[in-house]
């Protein structure tokens, strides 16, 4: 049976760090992820891998654990760098993307919506 902690691994208090998971099967297969979710490491439970103070980073830790699980039990015979990649394309579907405006495009269209109504 598979077992996944989540951990942080960092010697600098001060500065945020990245969540990182271990899926373990066994004494010979192991797997990490290291995710995009960053918390301070003070605030930071590693007995009971949770964040002391913001339940939204514990509710995503709780589903990126269970996107990993299903992950791995729907195929076993992954590497690390496949996980990772599963991982990443599972999440960039959920992620709403936000259409980016550079500086010059949002100056030049506030300018032509000035002229616009002058």
């Amino acid at each position: 049976m598979a077992t996944l902690k989540a951990f942080i691994r960092t010697t600098k208090q001060d500065k945020e760090a990245n969540i990182r998971f271990r899926l373990c099967d066994g004494k010979d297969k192991q797997l990490f992820y290291s995710s995009d979710i960053t918390v301070k490491p003070n605030l930071w439970c590693n007995k009971n891998e949770q964040y002391l103070t913001n339940n939204v980073i514990n509710n995503m830790v709780a589903e990126t654990k269970q996107l990993i699980l299903k992950t791995y039990n729907e195929s076993k015979d992954i590497d690390s760098k496949q996980l990772k990649s599963i991982i990443n394309k599972s999440l960039n579907k959920k992620k709403v993307k936000k259409p980016y405006l550079k500086y010059q495009d949002f100056h030049y269209k506030i300018k032509s919506i000035i002229v616009e109504f002058l």
